[in-house]
């Protein structure tokens, strides 16, 4: 078999070669030599860009998307995981040289190393895009603040908490754009208050319809939530718009207006709306659904 000297080629030729691979393959060819290593690496930082996700689960993850998705899992039967982890991505990051974006976090599955693998991801950096946090476990609420307190997020912010203290309340950044909890029943009426993200989702509310229909009057008068452009909270029926929407407004079945609801984030099909107006002039139609969670509200500022 003919032996390929990808060294001896052209540094342009060379670089069309390694802009072939995928990221496994870039990886692998790394291991083959320092001078391949630093060939690699030298040409990932400076022609491709790639997404680094990483994932603390019972089988923590690795995965690198570019035009194919590299996925890297650790079986739960390793001698110990989270270091067989660490110890590949600092294999791989030397290597690609990125950021990573997204980190999906469940504090249950090693909850003796939660405060470990939070101190691992903030030594490599102290922001990212995405954050999903898993847990059901009150003992590890405390890890839970420790991670939003010291991890900024800028874009997209999960929550998925399924026993959080009852005689606490989470500190939630309101650095994200986006957050999300699908189990808000710590998050009572004057905490929701004071979230100023620009799209907000509530599963599992406590929020009453009387306290709805306050935040509503609330965000017409310029008291609260300036900057919000959606919002969507689950609500006990269909009749419930009757009390929240006990304030001026416009029945709306303007189709234009309609249409904004059928795609991302809401992705429903409504025929009616209530048209509402900010001091400052500004509108916003609640629509209410029924959807996988039950009847929701639906608010798009616009």
């Amino acid at each position: 078999m003919a032996v390929f000297c990808l060294f001896h080629l052209p540094l342009v030729a060379m670089e069309h070669v390694l802009s072939t691979m995928n990221a496994q393959q870039l990886i692998d060819l790394s291991m083959v030599s320092v001078r391949s290593k630093n060939a690699v690496t030298n040409f990932l930082r400076i022609r491709r860009k790639l997404r680094v996700l990483l994932g603390v689960l019972e089988e923590p993850y690795i995965s690198i998307a570019g035009k194919q998705r590299l996925f890297h899992r650790i079986f739960k039967y390793s001698e110990n995981p989270i270091e067989e982890w660490m110890k590949t991505y600092d294999y791989i990051r030397k290597v690609l040289g990125f950021r990573f974006e997204y980190v999906r976090f469940e504090f249950d599955s090693f909850p003796s190393q939660n405060r470990q693998i939070i101190n691992y991801l903030l030594l490599i950096q102290t922001s990212i895009d995405r954050l999903e946090v898993i847990s059901g476990r009150e003992k590890c609420n405390d890890d839970v603040q420790y991670l939003l307190n010291n991890l900024k997020v800028f874009d997209r912010l999960v929550l998925q908490l399924n026993h959080y203290k009852e005689d606490s309340q989470l500190d939630i950044p309101n650095d994200p754009h986006y957050l999300h909890i699908n189990n808000s029943k710590f998050i009572n009426y004057e905490q929701f208050l004071k979230l100023t993200h620009v799209k907000i989702a509530f599963n599992l509310s406590i929020l009453t319809n009387q306290e709805i229909n306050r935040f509503l009057k609330s965000w017409m008068a310029c008291e609260s939530h300036y900057k919000l452009e959606v919002f969507q909270v689950n609500i006990p029926n269909q009749e419930a718009i009757e009390e929240i929407m006990d304030l001026p407004h416009e029945v709306t079945t303007d189709p234009s207006i309609m249409n904004m609801f059928v795609g991302l984030p809401f992705n429903i099909n409504p025929t009616e709306g209530f048209n509402i107006k900010r001091s400052d002039g500004k509108m916003a139609t609640a629509c209410v659904a029924e959807k996988s969670n039950g009847w929701n509200l639906c608010l798009l500022i616009h």
